[in-house]
């Protein structure tokens, strides 16, 4: 019931330069993954959880990406079973099996034209016979083929102006040891991993304690984007744009955090400038600690802590709430 509101700020999405520059100018396809993103969250909204995950599936195979959000959609079905009854759970339970279904179905449909047999079907077919392992490697053709793309670029940083644009990360191999503690080694992608987990966590706390709130679950899949894009490894320049969706929806219900989004828009849209810029002149990596790079990162890390300072305002401001209730 916010339709002028909303009208606005769809005007604005249309016009967002992130948006524009990555459509109309650079001709890249994730403006209809973010919409596809957005329908996920939206029919999760409705309650129609089965169809929620149907919709997830699309998005994932329309490209793989849209795999980041699954943490706040395994949320969906989680807020619903926050009274730990026999029939709540049973009802989530069904609701997701049920949308697993549909998923394998829309694979089946969608894939089946592209689908030709992985290095796997070999293995597979010794190992589970002529029928299971066909059907094995079948469903398996997806991540197959992620598994080989993701590999082509085994950076900590894939010209994603992010945290580790800021640590030295471009072009390191993600495997690297970034330091050792204790005696014990860690990677670009292990530490990247811990941190996107914590935040992952962080925002399962907030959704928890906003769960009736659809300002904060749209937040938490705009925060969800954003911190998988700053903190893990093999980030590309494009992959922050779905998170202006998230955001700019979430804007309906709440303005507090408003002028978060300009900053978003000029870290998004200077991170695609830059890189198709350069392209031109024959340079598709950039160097170490490159300087517009480590500018905009810069913007993008004030970002992802304003971003946590509004969360942890809410959590606090909530605790206190739940702290005075339990006193009455």
């Amino acid at each position: 019931k916010r339709e002028g509101m909303g009208f606005l700020l769809s005007f604005g999405y249309i016009l967002n330069p992130g948006v524009f520059f990555n459509s109309s100018i650079w001709g890249q396809f994730d403006g209809p993954q973010a919409t596809l993103q957005l329908i996920t969250l939206y029919i999760l909204e409705t309650g129609k959880k089965s169809l929620g995950l149907l919709a997830f599936a699309i998005a994932i195979l329309t490209k793989p990406q849209s795999a980041i959000l699954a943490p706040v959609v395994l949320l969906y079905f989680l807020k619903d079973m926050e009274s730990w009854t026999l029939k709540s759970i049973f009802k989530s339970f069904q609701a997701f099996a049920l949308g697993v279904l549909y998923s394998l179905g829309a694979y089946t449909l969608l894939v089946y034209p592209f689908y030709y047999t992985t290095k796997l079907y070999t293995a597979l077919v010794n190992h589970l016979g002529p029928f299971w392992g066909a059907i094995s490697d079948f469903y398996l053709w997806m991540y197959n083929l992620y598994s080989i793309s993701v590999d082509d670029y085994p950076y900590a940083t894939a010209n994603a102006f992010n945290f580790w644009t800021l640590m030295g990360g471009q072009p390191v191999d993600d495997r690297t040891t970034f330091f050792s503690v204790l005696g014990l080694a860690l990677s670009y992608k292990t530490l990247g991993l811990m941190i996107f987990s914590l935040c992952i966590l962080w925002t399962a706390f907030y959704f928890y304690l906003g769960r009736n709130s659809p300002e904060v679950r749209y937040f938490s899949a705009f925060f969800v984007i954003l911190s998988g894009f700053f903190f893990a490894t093999r980030m590309h320049e494009r992959y922050l744009l779905p998170s202006i969706i998230f955001l700019t929806v979430s804007l309906i219900w709440s303005t507090r955090n408003l002028w978060t989004l300009p900053l978003l828009s000029v870290a998004v849209t200077a991170n695609h400038w830059y890189i198709y810029n350069l392209s031109f002149k024959g340079t598709f990596w950039l160097e170490n600690y490159d300087t517009t790079a480590m500018t905009f990162a810069a913007v993008s890390t004030v970002v992802v802590i304003i971003s946590m300072l509004y969360m942890f305002q809410f959590i606090k401001n909530n605790m206190e709430a739940l702290k005075t209730l339990r006193r009455v």
